[in-house]
């Protein structure tokens, strides 16, 4: 029921939109996963894809929740990628690197 309200709410206008910041992220994430030749390469790359595929804007609500990334990155299958984005929200991590 909660979820059908927040997604029923419309994004407030000063609300940041990160859709960009966030396949920016992904990507920058992959590149190094790519360096460091390491198989977490795949699931960056798949969340990148989901995320600029994705119809939906990604944005923050006033009380602090997170709408539509969870239809991008599903925050239990892709449990590590979906907390080092909510990271890169919250201003803990760099969009440019900091994940792996």
């Amino acid at each position: 029921p909660t979820n059908a309200l927040q997604a029923a709410m419309p994004r407030a206008r000063d609300a940041k939109v990160w859709n960009t910041d966030l396949a920016a992220a992904c990507e920058a994430r992959l590149n190094d996963a790519i360096q460091r030749k390491h198989q977490s390469e795949f699931s960056w790359r798949r969340s990148r894809d989901r995320i600029v595929a994705l119809d939906q804007e990604i944005y923050v609500q006033k009380n602090g929740t997170i709408v539509n990334l969870d239809k991008a990155v599903s925050p239990v299958e892709q449990k590590r990628i979906y907390n080092e984005l909510v990271r890169v929200i919250e201003g803990k991590a760099d969009i440019g690197g900091g994940g792996g």
